[in-house]
């Protein structure tokens, strides 16, 4: 027989699949939807258990692990959106008729029953405030005039840390804040920005703040932002603060209460 018309079968071989892709696309699987991703593990432990091989294979503990790690992904995104989504509004009636403050209230704030104007709120581990919401209104006795609101910006807006008006002012508002703190409590207040969300749009300004308690010899750190903004007879007041660490992980609440609060304007 011709051997040049003879199949030549030593020279095609089936290639096995690459199964380190396999199991990457597999623990991809499992970050991205973690019920496929524990199915996978399952089946993997089972055959390991039929066959009578290792448990702890890389590739088993690998998938196991990005399985893991979706899962808590997914966790986090649920209690982002059901804290951030899910608040509860809370409206403080104004002193004269068309006035008045509405925000979301955060999860975990209990009011404070003893007052109804100002309101407060807050919230205590073991018996601690590690957070605070304090909201109030200030009516006068007409209508802003252009002319005080020009002034009044005018005068707010003056950095001059060595003028009365300044220094009177700030102090004001550090009053403010600790007379709703029990004793002991410390207010440092930052620099003014201009506050503005869908409602608000002018005539309204933020201090970022920082809480420190002194107990026992040890500091403990808490931190705020408070909101003072006209509308068009009354000046409002709007804190809130949290413990350090609470602040630092919580900014869509936070930044969902802020969005919330709507005033007379």
């Amino acid at each position: 027989m011709n051997s040049e018309n003879t199949p030549n079968h030593s020279s095609t071989k089936v290639q096995p699949p690459d199964s380190r892709s396999q199991y990457l696309k597999l623990a991809l699987i499992g970050l991205l939807l973690p019920p496929l991703g524990l199915v996978t593990v399952i089946r993997d432990v089972a055959r390991a258990l039929k066959t009578k091989t290792s448990l702890f294979k890389p590739a088993i503990l690998a998938i196991l692990l990005f399985t893991l790690l979706g899962s808590l992904g997914y966790v986090a995104l649920f209690r982002h959106s059901l804290n951030k989504d899910n608040l509860h509004t809370y409206v403080l009636s104004g002193q004269s008729p068309q006035t008045g403050m509405s925000f979301k209230q955060p999860p975990g704030f209990v009011k404070d029953n003893s007052t109804t104007k100002p309101v407060g709120f807050s919230q205590t581990t073991n018996g601690t405030v590690t957070g605070g919401l304090y909201a109030n209104s200030t009516l006068f006795d007409k209508a802003y005039s252009s002319k005080f609101l020009a002034d009044f910006n005018t005068a707010i807006n003056n950095n001059d840390s060595q003028s009365e008006g300044y220094k009177n002012w700030r102090s004001n508002l550090t009053n403010l804040l600790e007379s709703k703190l029990p004793p002991g409590y410390k207010i440092s207040i930052g620099q003014q920005s201009s506050f503005t969300n869908s409602q608000i749009k002018s005539n309204a300004w933020k201090y970022d703040y920082t809480i420190l308690h002194f107990e026992n010899g040890s500091t403990r750190s808490m931190q705020g932002e408070l909101v003072v903004a006209l509308g068009k007879q009354t000046r409002y007041y709007f804190a809130f603060f949290t413990a350090l660490n609470d602040w630092l992980n919580s900014q869509p609440t936070r930044q969902s209460v802020f969005n919330s609060l709507r005033i007379d304007q």
